[in-house]
């Protein structure tokens, strides 16, 4: 077993931090990437899905259906928009 201190520690909470902050961003890119696909295939007459993600808030999520709620809104916002984009 690994001696600990508190330099190990605190490295170990800020790699945490990091990697944490690193895979919402990654959700953010694959998300936004996802809508650029389904804004060209709506373009192209391609497949249209709505989607919505939404990410966990430690401060106010007490359980998932809270997230669930947040990114359930969001994909129905966003079939609303696909709806009322004019296709030329």
């Amino acid at each position: 077993m690994k001696n600990k201190n508190a330099y190990t520690e605190i490295k170990a909470g800020y790699e945490k931090q990091i990697n944490e902050r690193t895979l919402k961003e990654l959700g953010v890119i694959v998300f936004d990437l996802f809508n650029k696909q389904i804004e060209y295939n709506l373009r192209n007459g391609g497949a249209v899905i709505a989607g919505g993600m939404d990410i966990y808030a430690p401060d106010k999520d007490n359980c998932f259906d809270e997230i669930f709620e947040r990114a359930d809104i969001k994909m129905y916002n966003r079939k609303k928009q696909l709806k009322n984009v004019k296709v030329v």
